[in-house]
């Protein structure tokens, strides 16, 4: 939800009619249980991603942060009509292990990968893009990254919005490990692996946050 909620002087009714529980609290953050019982938990209102077993708070993204998000997934979607290879999709859970489930920006699944349409990504993603904000980069820089190279994502994409800077990781076999490199793009492109084919437009990404 917005911030700008705090700005409002609400009367006693007044939460009612705005549509939100002004004093409403996240219920599970801090919370210790395993996967099965995270995809349990109830809707209170608020993002939330399960990591080493402990339940842990995702902000909403920002108007720029969303932006980009858009963007790269509009870049996808298109390619995919001509070229079926599998499935993009925003802020989708992903359960990884028992312990731990993240709900990345932009997650990218081959066809034999995609689950039910009821269902929650129980596979190993090909691609995943994450957006860095003030109260994720580390998370996204850290945390996820060691998982999602342990689990095998085959990229990782990040973009920093205050710097307007991607960073392209892939999988690459060193020394019988397979761990992540930085692949440099050609000038305003990049070439996907984890999605045959897909040439990213990275100039147009950053022509989205300049309006």
């Amino acid at each position: 939800m917005d911030d700008r909620r705090h700005s409002v002087e609400p009367t006693p009714d007044s939460s009612e009619s705005l549509g939100f529980d002004v004093d409403r609290q996240p219920r599970f953050a801090g919370m210790r249980m395993n996967a099965d019982e995270f995809e349990r938990l109830e809707d209170d209102g608020f993002r939330y991603e399960l990591i080493d077993g402990v339940v842990v708070m995702s902000p909403t993204p920002n108007f720029g942060h969303q932006k980009v998000q858009c963007e790269v997934l509009r870049q996808i979607a298109n390619y995919l009509i001509e070229n079926p290879v599998g499935e993009v999709v925003g802020e989708s859970s992903v359960f990884f292990d028992a312990i731990r489930v993240y709900e990345p920006d932009l997650v990218f699944v081959r066809n034999e990968a995609a689950p039910p349409l009821t269902g929650h990504i129980r596979a190993i993603p090909g691609m995943i893009l994450e957006v860095l904000s003030p109260g994720t980069a580390a998370r996204d820089l850290k945390t996820k990254r060691a998982d999602y190279e342990r689990f095998g994502v085959l990229e990782y994409w990040l973009f920093d919005p205050m710097t307007g800077k991607f960073t392209f990781l892939r999988l690459t076999t060193v020394r019988g490990r397979s761990v992540y490199q930085a692949v440099v793009p050609k000038g305003s492109k990049f070439a996907s692996k984890a999605i045959p084919g897909f040439i990213l437009d990275i100039a147009a990404v950053k022509r989205v946050l300049k309006g």
